[in-house]
């Protein structure tokens, strides 16, 4: 066990402290090979508050990644986007807010895919997604019935379409 340990800590010591922390955030490692990156770590002065901070950066980048792409056609009115927007604390309101992402047709909200707290930038998207939070039933409900409102309206303008016609 001795040697495996030894084999792990000169395979740890040519990494990098960016590999390093990597691997220390991603876990899974066998017993020996935890103690061995241990060591490494408190040797280069890595403290678990550095592999903490890879950890939250990897998932919101992850979360970025899956949800960040919105393929919103808007000559379509069709995709995904994010509507609604909600401050959960008087400390968001520095343009942190919480959205819904929606499936969208024709411009209509169909189905709620899930709540976002997400933080308005000057990046190419306009925003950064931070974290999943749990689904805002306000606005799931507010776009239901935005989207029930137009189905009425065009439904009665459809039924008074049919009756002026019959009439004539």
């Amino acid at each position: 066990m001795n040697s495996q340990i030894e084999n792990f800590a000169a395979q740890y010591a040519a990494y990098s402290d960016a590999e390093l922390l990597r691997l220390a955030s991603e876990g899974g490692l066998r017993e020996e090979a935890e103690l061995a990156l241990r060591e490494e770590l408190r040797k280069r002065q890595i403290f678990p508050h550095a592999v903490r901070q890879e950890k939250l950066h990897r998932k919101r980048a992850e979360l970025q990644r899956t949800v960040g792409s919105n393929p919103y056609f808007t000559s379509r009115g069709t995709g995904l986007t994010f509507r609604g927007a909600k401050y959960l604390a008087s400390k968001d309101e520095s343009k942190v807010v919480v959205k819904t992402r929606w499936l969208v047709i024709l411009w209509m909200s169909i189905l709620p895919l899930g709540s976002y707290r997400i933080r308005e930038d000057d990046t190419d998207r306009g925003f950064t997604v931070l974290k999943k939070e749990k689904l805002q039933w306000d606005q799931v409900i507010t776009g239901w019935m935005q989207t029930g409102s137009v189905v009425i309206l065009l439904g009665c303008a459809l039924l008074w379409f049919r009756w002026w016609v019959e009439r004539s």
